[in-house]
Parts: C-alpha cells; sequence; structure tokens
C-alpha cells in the first residue's frame, strides 16, 4: 500500500491526510491513496484526473489495473468562511472486487461499507453528502475512454462526497 501525501501538510491537506492513514488501514492489499486529484485538460480538450507526484510531475492515477484499489480527493474550488474553513470533496474509490474479497461474487455494498467504516472518525454525520455508483456520475466532467473498461466487474467505482472544516 502506498499513500502519497506531502511531507508537512497543513490546513485541507492535514485534513487529507488523515483520511489517507485511515484508509491505510482499511485491510485491502496492493492499494494507492492519493491525497488532493487535479482535473487536467490534455490535448483536445480530454480532461484526465491526476495526481502530483513530485518535481512538477503528474500522473494519471485511475489507469493502473496492476492495483487492486486506487483512491483520490476532489476538492471544490471554492471554500466557505474564514475562522472555521469548510470545503466540498469527493473521495473516490476505483477497485478490483475480486482481488480485494477474494471471490467470484460482485461486493459493491461490502466495499463501501468497508471504506465508511475507516472513514467516518473524520466526517461527521451532518457533514456527509451521498454516495455515488454510477460509473459516469463518479467520473463526472473526465474523459473516461481510457479506463472505460472499468464500468463493470470485476471493477467497482464509487464516490463519497462531504463537507469537511478545518482550521490553519
Amino acid at each position: 500500500m502506498t499513500v502519497y501525501s506531502k511531507t508537512n501538510p497543513i490546513g485541507l491537506d492535514l485534513q487529507l491526510q488523515r483520511i489517507q492513514k485511515r484508509i491505510d488501514s482499511i485491510g485491502w492489499d496492493n492499494i494507492d491513496v492519493y491525497g488532493k486529484l487535479h482535473i487536467n485538460e490534455k490535448n483536445k480538450g480530454i480532461k484526465v484526473i491526476e495526481a502530483h507526484v513530485g518535481s512538477g510531475e503528474y500522473k494519471d492515477v485511475f489507469i493502473d489495473d496492476t492495483k487492486n484499489a486506487v483512491f483520490g480527493f476532489i476538492v471544490s474550488d471554492t471554500r466557505d468562511k474564514l475562522a472555521m474553513i469548510k470545503c466540498n470533496v469527493k473521495l473516490i474509490c476505483s477497485c478490483r472486487v475480486d482481488k480485494i474479497y477474494n471471490t467470484t461474487e460482485t461486493m459493491d455494498e461490502e466495499a463501501i461499507s468497508d471504506v465508511l467504516r475507516v472513514i467516518s472518525e473524520y466526517i461527521l454525520l451532518v457533514n456527509q453528502n451521498n454516495i455515488v455508483t454510477g460509473f459516469s456520475s463518479v467520473f463526472e466532467g473526465i474523459s473516461i475512454d481510457k479506463f472505460k473498461f472499468r464500468n463493470m466487474y470485476p471493477w467497482f467505482n464509487f464516490s463519497i462526497s462531504f463537507m469537511l472544516s478545518y482550521k490553519y
């Protein structure tokens, strides 16, 4: 398991790192947990989700089929308030349920339940917005042609949206 986060995070990055570490405790093998993801436009208007991996380099994180699961956070561009900052966050998970659960059954609900179990400590019930499981909705606004093969078993994709509060 690899957790990608800043060395000395503050503010939002610190809050995301705490959730990343909780995801690290989920018990799934061979997963990557990224922090903030960026929607970057490539040639011909193709939009991809990438993570900053250092030295000005970005990596398209949801096309690596060697991983059993990949997690990352899309953060809204707007943050409300100043004393207690609030922003909308969408945690995206793309996972191979056959490898994680060692079964040929669909384990969609189990995957959602496992993730909620480990992150709920950091997301107050009143701040939870929704769970999305539709492939196009999970990756809304993203060009999905490169990884649309992940829209059927053994792959399962979902997102959990919530409001995150923090101070500097």
